[in-house]
Formats: C-alpha cells, structure tokens, sequence
C-alpha cells in the first residue's frame, strides 16, 4: 500500500524510504510500553522536573509545547508516564535519518486528512482502513458528509479558542 501511495506522488524516488519508514514504526512499536503498563498507575505516576523531563528526551522541547497549549501555565513538575520510553524514544530519535524521520511526519498527516482528500493517490490506504473497519474496500463516505464533518470541526475548534477562557491549572 504504502508504495502505491509513494509511486503516485514521488513516482521517481526509491522504495528506500518506504522501507526506513516501515523499520522506524517498527522500532517505535518495539520501545511503546505495552498496556498492562500503561494501565498500572503505580508505573505511569513519574513526577519530574521540568529539565528532568527535557533532558529525558532533548529532541523534544517540553516547555514550548505546554507554553503552546497554555502560556500562562509554568510548571514546576510534570508527570511522565513512561521514562524509559522517552529514553527509548531518545535514541530512536538520535539514531534515525532526518528525512526518515520527515517522511514519518508526513506519512502521519496523510493517515490523519486521507478521508478529506479527493485523489487516487490516497486510494489504497482508503481500501486499507476500509477494510479493517468492515466495509466494502471501495466504499465512500457520501460528500457531504465528509464537508460537515470537517466544517463541525473547524467551527468548533474556532468557537472554543474565542468563547472559552484559557485552560488554567
């Protein structure tokens, strides 16, 4: 699947890619804690400092995400749920190519925008989830649908950013 999406818009380029791109979830699956773990609240409460927490994982700049969602909001501890995947993402991280890595992101707003996208290119990967949702692999949302469903969510999120006062803790 993944290589028919790349021959339709990089028709030139080589399979490598898709291949790094399938070791890298591969290796980010192995080092994901599993969900007994992530259940147990005695193995997810992990209170850090700020810079313990960065220096888990310093690809990662932990202040400006939390200052993104709340600038007002300057913790002193976090909780981290998962140390050693950080660590483990860490080395992931360190140790795989640039454009692996940007081929991944890229790879994860296709899957996150493929049912609002009108074009063949997208059409294996909508087989694909259609398949592991049950429906027929050519089946299509009727258009409207997928229109209000995006509008609900570009009002809604437009409408909470002006009405709602900024999230405090």
């Amino acid at each position: 699947m993944l290589y028919s999406i790349k021959d339709k818009f990089h028709p030139s380029g080589s399979n490598d890619l898709v291949d790094q791109l399938v070791a890298f979830e591969q290796q980010l699956a192995a080092i994901s804690p599993d969900e007994e773990y992530r259940e147990d609240v005695t193995k997810t409460y992990n209170p850090k400092t700020m810079q313990e927490a960065a220096d888990m994982i310093p690809q990662v700049d932990i202040s400006f995400l939390i200052a993104e969602r709340n600038p007002n909001f300057k913790p002193d501890m976090v909780i981290v749920s998962s140390p050693e995947y950080l660590k483990a993402l860490a080395r992931l991280l360190k140790d795989t190519p640039k454009e692996t890595l940007a081929t991944y992101f890229a790879w994860k707003i296709v899957q996150e925008f493929v049912g609002a996208v009108e074009d063949d290119g997208v059409a294996p990967l909508k087989r694909f989830n259609n398949g592991l949702n049950g429906k027929a692999p050519d089946a299509k949302p009727e258009r409207w649908r997928t229109c209000l469903r995006q509008s609900d969510r570009a009002v809604g999120e437009y409408l909470v950013s002006r009405l709602l006062p900024p999230l405090t803790i």
